[in-house]
């Protein structure tokens, strides 16, 4: 049998196994205190278990979809529709 203590170094004294460690502080853990106020959090994640991990689902064929690179025709474009919108805006200056 093997016991477990945690020592409170600011009073000295031996901390209840029941107090908070510091995983309360993290992200998750304060908005799921937060919620569980409102809602039942834990048949939410039960239902998100359920439907593959995803708050939208998994959609088929989305996984591996990349976004598509511009061509250099593209780029090209860009840039001169760039120049353009440029030169519109400083024409007053070469007037």
């Amino acid at each position: 049998m093997s016991f477990q203590a945690k020592f409170n170094a600011r009073t000295g004294q031996f901390a209840r196994p029941d107090t908070r460690d510091p995983s309360h502080m993290s992200e998750h853990a304060r908005a799921a205190r937060m919620s569980e106020f409102y809602f039942d959090v834990g048949a939410w994640e039960k239902q998100l278990a359920e439907q593959g991990g995803s708050i939208m689902g998994s959609a088929e064929g989305e996984e591996g979809k990349k976004r598509k690179r511009p061509s250099k025709k593209d780029l090209d474009r860009f840039k001169e529709q760039k120049k353009q919108k440029k030169l519109a805006k400083t024409a007053w200056l070469r007037t």
